[in-house]
């Protein structure tokens, strides 16, 4: 709902506020403001409407102080707003100095009325009168609502639990560095004065200061941080201390100290106020008071603001811990709902589009909703420091910011913008008033702010569906097509950069029909950030994209340094761009800006020491020599005054430190700025101090410079070791280059990425004392990162007590998240492999830590990865451990993190689903050689599945095609696999991660071949209708169309340096290519038919082709001439091959012989290309070779793999034949196989069962390995293979779309144990009633009964014509009904494995028994018979509705085991089919042809949940029953 749309009957919530003081601060504490309603004319309040977490609250100031007041005020509001249920009264009020159990009263610390046995938690005396000896009360004032009473107290349990205080965090909303909110200043406590109850200040209009109170009257009370439980006050600066007791309130204010206590002591009041009488007398109300003095004659107006600000937070506190009101939410509607389905009605009616916008209203909730933000990636997202949020002065960069105006307001403009500029020249502040100024002419579509180190801020992951959910606000229209994306794929926004851009940008701007009038404009800052840089190039050519939108006019704004890889990827899209270059701009004119700059700060320091300096300091000649200095860099500029304003330092001593650390070397700027700034710490200490300081900055500062993620204060102390006071003190004098927030739950950052330059550059090493060892810290980070992972209960399973295995990760509210897992331990869990890959230290001495934390700790390390919705990177982060240990000799590591990487391959889908399964279907299908499994599977789990030994070979399963693969291809690097479909879409997939990289298509027509570049940089592809297209890989950029040519292409090649393409044509041309300028550089003519194959020779700058007219040629490729002409082959040339070894040998491989030429009859001839002569040929009876190569250590020996599937195995030099093979399916009618870049591995597949892995080893192949190929989630028939150049993994694609990566291992694999191996899937499982027996079948003419208890086949039962789809036993379990549903049932006697009688009917839907009757249902209703149904006759049978019985535990619901609707087991995909159970044994008819069985207990299950309760809650209430049967195939 628009705030605009709401009505006086939405507001719920009333805040009394009586000072102008109390009131701004009241309205700095909503989520938003509310446009005003009307009034009656009797109502002469003024109020300001809002919300805060979703509750909807009218703020009104009184206009005097006294409780008349509140209670006219309170009068009205109640009449205007007619569905208040409460209000809140909050203010300033007089502490009394006693203690509560919070401690003592002090000014600033916040008070809340709360009942006692005595008192309703306010009293009133008797029209402000208070005497010495007596104090009358009168009136009976309410107690506060209990709605109020017990959100205090839930807040106040909450809070205790906390580290990080949620009211200080609100406190930070009120921005004192405005002017006008200066005085919400907390004053500290030096200025916090409590004078003796019986000396009374002089002069009421006079401070204590200037009236000369007597400073020995005042009473000591020392303020202990450390938590020291004295009788003096215990402070904590980090938390705001909240008393609740009794508040008394009057018509007068309490001025007398001796009074104060009196009453104090008589009726146990902790604060005097005068608002509260009033308001409480007339309607139910919390009082909430910020204490600003002590109730005395000593009046300290300087506490007035800060005492408003803490009891506004602690009502903006409260509001979180409101319950809903479930019954007022059911049943009432609310006033503007009917209001609003009202005018609805009638514009419906009216044909008028209003109903429209609400459901884009919708629509772009649901889209925001899941989305996935980059936090703190807007251009006005919060950051605590004024240098973070910096813009443009007033006439500064005015010429560079009108041609931004300019290029805006041209419709002929190219649709991105480059700022190119140096660090430090001001790009980020010219990019935030930019974004600034659109935002308020609604023409800002989106900004990102790139910082590394920053999260997600720091590379790509998050980027483009950042800029959509902006986008979807700015323009409602796109929601709706963002939000069908989001219901295809609700995981869109981890998907690959590339995919997330086409779905949710291109796609849904190309599907918004209206037209958008103004230009809208995306700004992106500071690109050269965003890691890694191919991410950059990525990004850069989708939103060369934009041109082709219409309605649209979307344009980017980018700035960045101009690095080489920002530079590459401009000149990818260099037509369309324009671009201005900072460090260019005249010097002049950067000058200028930068002594306005100057003079501006240097005027805000003289105005916070105005009695210090004159008005014209420093004077013209010193600011012309910080301009001087600082040209044309603005960090610098900004640095420095940063450095010179500081507070706590003397402006004149450092204005004097740095005007005489001028560098004699003029190293360079960057240093110039930060080196005094480093040595005024030193400056400031003694001798004997400087070693220590020098060691705190490295134990402080070093970390904050390398994470990979900024941590506050709080965060940093636990996870590095150190206490909080010291890291203070290190970040004390840093303020210049630091950004150390107020509030220490709030990150430290850079406020510049130079700074992290100058620090940890290796060519600063010896050039001053501050210089940090990256690889040092790291290395530290990463035992600080386990240390704190391997305390008790850091880490456990459920660590937020969810008790709900089935509960979903985006049903998990994100705060308890937070508050389970603290930043630091957030950190240490996503950082730590990263820390540890980023050192060059010994990681051995690592490895006992590593299989500690992995044996005791990866269950719970993958549940908290999950619950920050981070799982996909566990991938990454095992992979990061394999490389790390890549060398490593212990066996047990490499054990561990081998199982680590194939758990999470497995299992990554759902733990990032649902992370408690995690601890049940992850644990219980998880294969035995896990022992890490067995400390988790779940108490409830009776009986276990037969799982198998080991991990299977099938490693990964990528799923993204819709139809049968085509090839499969790994790129030479073993970094990239590539899969062609049917579906016409090519896929580009990570290795490592199984990531989805990029899909290029759809295409008019599929790709019939891939193939990689030989440095994996290109990928080039052939189509069904003769187009020819080359890829760079990583930005994903078309980078070649080919055209001119005629036919497609039989084969394709890339030069050794990929700098050429060459194919053939079917006009008997050769066509070559340059890929980096993307022209056609030769059509090489020569041959006299069709050329077959290419091959680039190393040496030389040559070329050779070979043809099917026998000839081989060899051309010049410097000058695109033929260079000779030789013929070559018997018959026809099937190959040509260059030895890697030797590039002077030449393999041809052709078919048929010159007398006999098509006699399938293979030909090897060995060339030597220098001489142009034959050195040996020899010939092979096997049919035509699918595939030939070079193998041995020096291309010594030849392999070849025929049609048939016979491997033949040759030594080149004497042509003999060392090794014949029959594989197992000869008689197959496709084959393919591949092999490794090394020629160790050869993988064989045909339409048999299974893929041969065959291992060169002592010059002869043996056999490795039989992967199953109905092994994984599909079965498949003969698929595309292809294998990993170090032979380690294997590719293979499937008829359904799928894509498995198999782990190629030195062993065979076994199967997995089972009941059954039938011939095709299974059909059908079913218990028998009493569950000893259980029924399955794979659809062919038998079925087979098995004893459950032992597992043992107990009985085949043989149809004599149907196929069996469906069984179903008799109560008694004697009898089994069968068949197929589209033809007769059956009925058997098990015992004696008889037929019985056969029922001729068609079509039956679904049979049950019931005692000595069974139900059938069928297309033309429902049946039952009588159990002896042989003895009757068709005509006998009656229709009716039997009810059903049955031990029925369990249900099935999407691939869920539940129990009563509640789900607890997720089904993997090689777990899935058949289902039926029997008093907690359940049965699984796998697509693997397998039956298995397990158990389950109930009542350990109900025990374990908590669930038993909740069913009985639930029974007891009429609800329909679970059907006693579910019993289907599900997917």
């Amino acid at each position: 709902m628009s705030p605009a749309e709401f009505v006086h009957g939405d507001y719920t919530v009333g805040w009394i506020c009586p000072l102008e003081v109390e009131q701004i601060a009241a309205e700095l504490m909503l989520d938003e403001q509310h446009r005003c309603l009307s009034q009656p004319s009797t109502d002469n309040n003024s109020y300001t409407l809002g919300s805060i977490n979703h509750h909807h609250v009218v703020v009104a100031g009184l206009p005097t102080t006294s409780n008349c007041s509140a209670a006219t005020v309170v009068t009205h509001m109640r009449s205007t707003f007619p569905r208040l249920k409460f209000t809140l009264l909050v203010g300033i009020g007089g502490g009394v100095p006693s203690r509560t159990d919070a401690g003592h009263i002090r000014l600033g610390h916040v008070v809340v009325s709360k009942p006692s046995d005595r008192h309703s938690g306010a009293i009133q005396y008797d029209h402000g009168k208070a005497e010495a000896d007596l104090f009358y009360r009168t009136g009976s004032l309410a107690p506060p609502p209990k709605i109020l009473l017990n959100a205090a107290q839930h807040l106040a349990v909450t809070r205790a639990k906390l580290r990080q205080d949620p009211i200080q965090t609100h406190l930070q909303r009120i921005d004192t560095s405005f002017r006008g909110l200066r005085r919400y200043k907390y004053p500290g406590h030096d200025n916090d004065h409590l004078y003796q109850s019986d000396y009374t200040h002089s002069d009421r209009k006079r401070s204590c200061q200037k009236c000369g109170c007597d400073q020995n009257k005042r009473i000591v009370r020392t303020v202990r941080e450390d938590g020291d439980t004295s009788d003096d006050t215990e402070e904590d600066p980090e938390f705001i201390v909240v008393h609740r007791g009794t508040i008394a309130s009057g018509e007068v204010i309490m001025r007398n100290g001796q009074q104060r206590d009196e009453l104090a002591r008589a009726y146990g009041v902790v604060c005097f106020e005068r608002e509260a009488a009033g308001a409480l007398d007339d309607f139910p109300c919390l009082v909430i008071r910020g204490i600003s003095d002590y109730a005395d004659s000593h009046k300290n107006d300087r506490w007035h603001g800060y005492a408003a600000a803490t009891a506004a937070a602690y009502a903006r506190e409260l509001f979180f811990h409101f319950p809903v009101n479930e019954i007022g939410d059911r049943i009432r509607i609310a006033e503007s709902d009917i209001q609003r389905l009202t005018e609805n009605i009638q514009l419906v009616a009216d044909g008028s589009n209003k109903a429209g916008t609400n459901i884009e209203s919708l629509n772009t909730k649901f889209v925001l909703s899941k989305l996935v933000w980059a936090d703190g990636a807007t251009f006005d997202a919060f950051e605590d420091s004024e240098e973070l949020n910096a813009l443009c002065l007033d006439n500064t960069r005015v010429d560079l910011l009108n041609k931004l105006r300019e290029w805006i307001a041209d419709p002929e403009s190219r649709p991105l913008f480059w700022l190119n500029g140096m660090a430090g020249t001001g790009k980020s502040t010219i990019s935030r008033t930019l974004a600034k100024e659109l935002a308020e002419r609604k023409q800002l579509g989106a900004s990102f702010f790139f910082k590394e180190g920053e999260g997600d801020r720091g590379n790509a992951r998050r980027f483009f569906s950042t800029i959509a959910a902006q986008l979807a606000q700015l323009v409602p229209a796109l929601a709706l097509h963002m939000k069908k994306a989001l219901e295809l794929d609700p995981y869109i926004g981890t998907k690959a950069i590339k995919e997330q851009f086409e779905k949710l940008i291109i796609e849904p701007l190309q599907a918004v029909k209206h037209r958008v009038k103004r230009t809208i404009i995306l700004v992106v800052d500071a690109l050269d950030e965003c890691k890694p840089a191919s991410h950059v190039i990525t990004i850069l050519n989708s939103f060369s994209r934009l041109r082709e939108l219409r309605p649209f006019q979307l344009r980017v704004f980018l700035t960045s340094r101009p690095e080489h890889e920002l530079r590459f990827g401009f000149e990818l899209v260099k037509a369309w761009y324009q671009d201005i270059l900072l460090h260019e701009i005249a010097r002049s004119v950067v000058a200028h800006d930068i002594a306005v700059y100057f003079d501006y700060r240097f005027n805000q320091i003289r105005s916070r020491n105005i009695d210090d300096f004159g008005p014209d300091w420093p004077g013209k000649v010193i600011l012309d020599t910080l301009t001087e200095r600082a040209s044309p860099l603005f960090i610098f500029a900004a640095t420095v005054c940063r450095f010179i304003g500081d507070f706590k330092h003397d402006p004149l001593l450092r204005l004097k430190s740095v005007l005489e650390n001028q560098d004699d070397e003029a190293y360079d700027k960057v240093h110039n700025t930060y080196r005094p700034i480093l040595e005024r710490l030193l400056e400031e200490s003694t001798k004997i101090e400087r070693p220590r300081i020098l060691e705190n900055f490295r134990q402080v500062v070093g970390p904050i410079a390398v994470l990979f993620e900024p941590l506050s204060v709080f965060a940093l102390s636990t996870l590095l070791q150190i206490d909080v006071k010291q890291i203070k003190a290190s970040l004390n004098g840093l303020h210049s280059v630091l950004n150390v927030p107020k509030d220490l739950n709030n990150p430290v950052r850079t406020l510049h990425l130079s700074f992290v330059d100058f620090l940890l550059a290796k060519d600063r090493r010896n050039k001053h004392q501050f210089w940090l060892d990256a690889s040092d810290i790291h290395f530290h980070l990463a035992n600080r990162c386990l240390d704190l992972l391997l305390t008790e209960n850091c880490l456990k399973q459920d660590i937020c007590d969810l008790k709900n295995p089935g509960i979903l990760r985006a049903d998990i509210d994100d705060t308890l998240i937070k508050t389970r897992l603290f930043a630091e331990v957030q950190y240490a869990c996503r950082y730590w492999t990263s820390h540890m890959k980023s050192t060059n230290h010994d990681r051995s001495m690592l490895e006992d830590r590593v299989i500690q934390f992995l044996s005791q700790r990866f269950f719970f390390w993958f549940e908290a990865v999950s619950l920050l919705g981070r799982a996909q990177e566990m991938i990454l982060m095992i992979s990061d451990l394999s490389t790390v240990f890549l060398r490593s000799e212990n066996s047990e590591l490499a054990a561990i993190i081998h199982d680590a990487r194939r758990f999470v391959q497995a299992n990554c889908y759902i733990v990032d689903t649902a992370p408690l399964q995690l601890y049940s279907s992850c644990a219980i299908f998880s294969p035995k050689q896990f022992v890490n499994k067995y400390d988790f599977l779940p108490t409830w789990l009776s009986k276990s599945p037969a799982v198998s030994e080991s991990w299977g070979a099938a490693q990964q399963t990528l799923e993204s095609h819709s139809n049968t693969i085509i090839v499969v291809v790994f790129s030479p690097d073993g970094k990239w696999l590539a899969s062609t479909s049917t579906d016409r879409t090519i896929k580009l997939w990570d290795v490592v991660s199984g990531q989805l990289r990029d899909t290029f298509g759809k295409f008019p027509t599929f790709a019939t071949a891939v193939a990689f570049s030989n440095r994996s940089k290109l990928l080039a592809a052939t189509f069904l209708d003769e187009t020819i297209m080359v890829w760079d890989v990583e930005p994903g950029q078309l980078q070649l169309d080919c055209q001119g040519h005629s036919g497609g292409a039989h084969t394709m090649a890339f030069s050794r340096d990929d700098k050429l393409f060459v194919f053939d044509s079917d006009d008997r041309t050769i066509k070559l290519w340059n890929t980096t300028t993307g022209q056609l550089v030769y059509t090489l003519e020569g041959h006299l038919d069709l050329v077959i194959s290419l091959v680039f020779l190393p040496i030389n700058d040559m070329l050779i082709s070979g043809s099917v007219d026998k000839t081989i040629n060899l051309w010049n490729l410097a000058s695109g001439q033929l260079d000779r002409t030789f013929v070559g082959g018997a018959g026809r040339i099937r190959n040509l091959m260059v030895s890697r070894y030797d590039y002077r040998i030449l393999v041809l491989v052709s078919l048929g012989t010159v007398e006999k030429p098509l006699q399938s009859r293979t030909r090897f001839e060995i060339w030597n290309l220098e001489s142009e002569e034959l050195q040996r040929s020899f010939s092979s009876d096997a049919n035509i070779p699918e595939f030939t190569a070079f193998v041995g250590s020096q291309d010594e020996m030849l392999v070849s793999v025929s049609m048939s599937g016979m491997i033949e195995l040759w030594n080149i030099a004497s042509g003999q034949l060392k090794q014949k093979i029959d594989t197992v399916d000869t008689g197959a009618r496709e084959l393919h196989s591949a092999i490794s870049l090394s020629g160790e591995n050869l993988a064989i597949d045909s339409t048999g069962g299974a893929i041969e892995v065959w291992r060169l080893c002592e010059n002869q192949f043996q056999l490795q390995q039989r992967l199953a190929k109905n092994e994984g989630l599909h079965e498949m028939t003969s698929s595309q293979i292809g294998i990993n150049p170090e032979g380690t993994l294997m590719a293979s694609g499937d008829d359904f779309g799928g894509v498995r990566i198999w782990e190629i291992d030195t062993g065979v694999i076994e199967s997995k144990k089972r009941l059954s191996q039938e011939p095709s899937k299974v059909r059908f499982v079913i218990f028998s009633p009493d569950g000893n027996l259980l029924a399955s079948g794979a659809g062919d003419l038998k079925a087979k009964i098995w004893d459950v208890r032992s597992g043992q086949l107990y009985k085949t039962i043989w149809s004599t014509s149907y196929r069996l789809t469906w069984a179903s036993f008799s109560m008694d379990g004697n009898l089994l009904a069968s068949g197929d549903k589209s033809t007769d049932m059956q009925i058997w006697d098990i015992a004696a494995g008889q037929l019985l009688r056969t029922i001729q009917w068609q079509n039956i839907q679904e049979l049950v028994w019931q005692r000595d009757l069974f139900l059938f249902e069928s297309e033309t209703g429902n049946f039952w018979l009588p159990g002896e149904l042989w003895q009757l006759n068709d005509d006998e049978w009656v229709n009716t509705h039997p009810q059903r019985d049955g031990h029925l535990l369990f249900n099935l619901e999407n691939n869920w085991l539940c129990r009563k609707g509640e789900r607890f087991l997720w089904l993997p995909p090689d777990w899935r089919g058949r289902f039926d159970q029997y008093d907690g044994r359940v049965a699984l008819g796998l697509i693997l042809d397998q039956v298995i069985t397990f158990e389950i207990s109930a009542d350990e299950l109900d025990r374990s949940y908590g669930w038993k309760d909740l069913f009985d809650a639930r029974e007891s209430s009429p609800t329909p029953p679970l059907p006693n049967r579910v019993m289907g195939w599900f997917e």
